[in-house]
This record gives C-alpha cells, sequence and structure tokens, in this order.
C-alpha cells in the first residue's frame, strides 16, 4: 500500500466510525453519505487529495471507507439506514463517543462474529 502524506498508516475505514456519528450529529442526525464524506473531511481536516483519491476501479476511496465504517456502525445498533442513500443515528448512536481504540475494538469484536458465523445482530446494552 502506497504511504500518504495525510495518513501515514493508509486510509483504513476503521479510524472513520467515530467521525461518521459526530458529523451525523453535526448534520442534525440523518444525512447521505455524500453530506457525511464531506462533513468528516472537514472535522479532520483532510486534504482534498485524500477525499478526491481514487481506487483502481475508478470509485472514490474516501467514500469506500466510509461506507465500510458505516457498515460496521450498521451491525452495532448505532446508524440505521431507513432508505437507499440516507444514514440516520440511531438513539443508541446518539448517545454513543467513539474513539479510534473504541472503533478499533468495534470492528475486531464484529469480526470474530462474522468469522464465527454468529453476524447479524447488534450487541444488546453496549454502547
Amino acid at each position: 500500500m502506497t504511504t500518504r502524506p495525510w495518513d501515514p498508516e493508509g486510509l483504513r475505514f476503521k479510524r472513520y466510525l467515530g467521525p461518521i456519528l459526530d458529523a451525523l450529529r453535526t448534520l442534525g442526525g440523518s444525512a447521505t453519505p455524500g453530506q457525511v464524506a464531506k462533513q468528516v473531511g472537514r472535522d479532520l481536516d483532510l486534504p482534498a487529495e485524500a477525499v478526491s483519491e481514487r481506487r483502481r476501479s475508478g470509485n472514490p476511496r474516501f467514500a469506500n471507507q466510509l461506507s465500510w465504517a458505516c457498515l460496521y456502525l450498521k451491525h452495532e445498533g448505532l446508524v440505521e439506514a431507513p432508505k437507499r442513500g440516507v444514514w440516520t443515528l440511531t438513539a443508541k448512536g446518539r448517545a454513543t463517543r467513539l474513539s479510534v481504540a473504541d472503533g478499533l475494538a468495534l470492528v475486531s469484536y464484529w469480526d470474530g462474529m462474522f468469522s464465527e458465523g454468529k453476524g447479524g445482530t447488534s450487541r444488546q446494552g453496549k454502547s
């Protein structure tokens, strides 16, 4: 993987879990993925190059990373997609703040659940 000056460890979706929740709060609790991407980019002060970089497929890398992060937030019951193209905070998501370490733990938990074939529902009582 190529090292990028704005993120020496490379863009990894795990770092975006908390910023997505924060962006959705800023945007009133519900927004399109494009609106969330713009807000996260502003909140993290990412350079335009980081936000506009393309994957080999031609798809935007940053948007792809945010989509992966949102998938895990959905599994955790923090975000829902009530209709196509809209991400909405749940009550649990509004009340939850995630550090990068929290995001790593969340992803690790769900990766373990899916590798054991137990994925599909959110953890109860976890915030």
